[in-house]
């Protein structure tokens, strides 16, 4: 599991505690609240970022399709919704602690679906502590 980097840092204002914080990996970015941010551009943070809401969890197929189609349906995404929020599908690398690899990133959901390999989702706020 490699480090994050962070390349980008907006705080909500010039004093805010509070910021936007753009973390980067081989694979790709994404955007993460951060509160309290006390962190600069260049900094490597551990590769694990934490899930606020997630409002769909979930298998993304039936356990009786295809190969074909199960190897389809799991194909690893992620895509940014909105400032914080963001859907896709990834693998579950630790069920035990609710931690799903997508993209190269870590995302801590703190549940997963009992026996899911594999997991959709929607969530509402990813957080960097």
């Amino acid at each position: 599991m490699h480090d994050l980097l962070i390349t980008k840092i907006e705080r909500f204002n010039p004093t805010s505690e509070s910021a936007s914080v753009t973390l980067g990996c081989v694979d790709g970015q994404v955007v993460a609240f951060c509160f309290p941010c006390s962190y600069e551009v260049g900094d490597l943070v551990p590769n694990r970022l934490y899930v606020l809401d997630s409002t769909k969890l979930q298998s993304p197929y039936f356990n009786d399709w295809a190969d074909e189609e199960q190897a389809q349906a799991s194909r690893e995404r992620l895509h940014r919704t909105r400032d914080y929020a963001y859907s896709g599908c990834g693998k579950v690398i630790d069920p035990h602690d609710g931690l799903v690899q997508v993209c190269g990133f870590i995302l801590d959901f703190g549940d997963v679906p009992p026996g899911a390999e594999f997991v959709e989702f929607d969530i509402t706020r990813l957080d960097l502590r």
